[in-house]
């Protein structure tokens, strides 16, 4: 689905991203961890074509993606979550949806199966909700949306354990729905991530470091550690 060979990244003069390449395929859920400054946040945005000046080459379901205009990529069914939601404040939760749907008509019953408390939400200010309750609902959106391919940039960063394992609950669901998921998170969700993905991988100075099988990182979990940590 998609493939991202010998990537370099650029703000401006500084390289930030060194020579990544892994493959995504259709069905997959996969995770991305690293400290902070390790170049996870870069690398959604380069395949997005967002502020990055890159080298390299992206294909996404067959199409050379890499020099495309970010909306062109929306378009071919690529939805990035940044880290802050990406919710319109000052709208409900209700308005916000309707406007990811293009539609003032949202079927919420199929929200409601993937997350059942949503009804609690429709009214309120997005800028009223918890950190954690906006990261539900930007993910929650992506139903909404035809999209085939959703990255997300650090979902469960800065929300307690029991939404960490709701927000990866629901990913799970979209996944098993059909929808291919990339996610970065900080290196201390290493454990919760192992849990739920197929494939981890990960980043360390602007470097892929390690990119494999949940099922091979776990039998090498020592290794991910200390890459992730020293």
């Amino acid at each position: 689905m998609l493939s991202v060979e010998n990537l370099n990244g650029y703000y401006g003069a500084i390289q930030v991203l060194f020579s990544i390449n892994f493959k995504v395929e259709h069905g997959d859920m996969v995770a991305i961890v690293g400290s902070n400054g390790a170049g996870k946040t870069s690398l959604l945005k380069s395949i997005m074509n967002i502020e990055l000046w890159k080298e390299g080459k992206i294909v996404f379901e067959g199409i050379d993606i890499t020099r495309l205009p970010t909306h062109r990529i929306a378009r071919l069914g690529i939805l990035y979550i940044p880290d802050t939601g990406g919710l319109y404040h000052g709208l409900t939760t209700l308005e916000n949806m309707q406007l990811a749907a293009g539609r003032k008509i949202i079927e919420i019953d199929r929200i409601k199966e993937i997350y059942p408390r949503i009804e609690e939400l429709l009214n309120r200010p997005t800028d009223k909700l918890s950190g954690g309750e906006r990261k539900i609902v930007s993910i929650l959106r992506s139903l909404l949306i035809e999209t085939k391919l959703i990255l997300l940039d650090e979902p469960t960063e800065g929300v307690s354990p029991v939404i960490t394992e709701e927000i990866y609950r629901m990913l799970k669901r979209l996944n098993e729905e059909g929808k291919t998921i990339v996610v970065v998170e900080p290196g201390s969700r290493l454990k919760i991530a192992l849990k739920h993905v197929n494939k981890i991988g990960v980043m360390r100075t602007g470097k892929l470091e390690y990119f494999d099988t949940t099922e091979k990182a776990l039998k090498e979990l020592e290794l991910l550690k200390k890459l992730i940590f020293i």
